[in-house]
């Protein structure tokens, strides 16, 4: 939508500072530098969406860290409510808080109703994978995660949008990656690594088109998992079933909330 007056001058500000702290970032070469570039891309991005509001169909979330940047603080914008710092990385992944948060004033997109459909064997494919590890069986472990990458290759489907069809690209290419390196991991703590990034696709796709199986898919949380950064994961029900300790710390977790069928629109 076309915007005027004051508006399209603070529109294209804020545009120029958009493009000019993204090349900002993608020029850095240390991730200190890529830090401050995401700093100032999001503070120009915040003041976006302070100002217009969004209309992604889904809720967006300010997040705010006051340790960043030694004590002076800073926000980040997110699609979802735990947090994932950027400005520490690792070191302090799940510092600060929802500050705010942004309904959408628009409809979530509409999505292609076989596509969905299509991901099922992939989550399924991903709940083995689930299993095998919570249960320390590393070869049913592997089978599964092969099972997914399968099941990603033959999906034919696509989303409507031609902007969902990047995103689908892009973290379709993320799950196989990790989906074979958890098939062909030498050992359980490999696999376990690689499913965490399997799972990390797997939970943005969910997000954002969510899923067609006939029951709920659980999200479950590990505070103790790779060295008590903790991490996430999606499994069937809601008794923790841990992948990241199996029987060592089987029930260590707590549930973080279902993913609901999506009905077809």
């Amino acid at each position: 939508r076309q915007i005027a007056g004051e508006a399209h001058g603070r529109g294209m500000a804020w545009r120029a500072r958009l493009i000019e702290h993204a090349r900002s970032g993608a020029e850095a070469t240390d991730i200190a530098g890529a830090r401050v570039a995401f700093h100032e891309f999001s503070k120009a991005i915040l003041e976006v969406v302070h100002a217009f509001g969004q209309a992604t169909g889904v809720e967006f979330y300010e997040s705010h860290c006051p340790m960043a940047f030694e004590n002076t603080g800073a926000s980040w914008l997110a699609d979802e409510k735990e947090i994932l710092n950027p400005y520490f990385g690792e070191s302090m992944l799940n510092c600060g808080s929802v500050k705010e948060t942004f309904a959408s004033t628009g409809e979530r997109p509409r999505e292609n109703p076989a596509f969905r459909h299509a991901l099922t064997r992939f989550y399924d494919a991903l709940l083995a994978t689930q299993r095998g590890l919570s249960g320390d069986d590393l070869a049913a472990a592997k089978g599964a995660a092969a099972s997914a990458v399968r099941a990603l290759d033959s999906v034919s489907e696509k989303p409507k949008a031609d902007w969902l069809v990047t995103l689908w690209s892009e973290v379709r290419g993320r799950a196989v990656a990790a989906a074979e390196a958890v098939a062909t991991a030498a050992d359980i703590e490999q696999a376990r690594a690689a499913y965490e990034r399997l799972n990390g696709a797997a939970l943005a796709l969910l997000r954002r088109f969510g899923h067609a199986r006939e029951t709920a898919l659980t999200v479950a949380f590990c505070p103790m998992a790779f060295d008590n950064r903790g991490s996430a994961w999606g499994q069937g029900g809601d008794t923790i079933s841990n992948p990241y300790f199996g029987a060592s710390l089987a029930n260590c977790g707590e549930i973080r909330g279902p993913f609901l069928p999506t009905r077809t629109r």
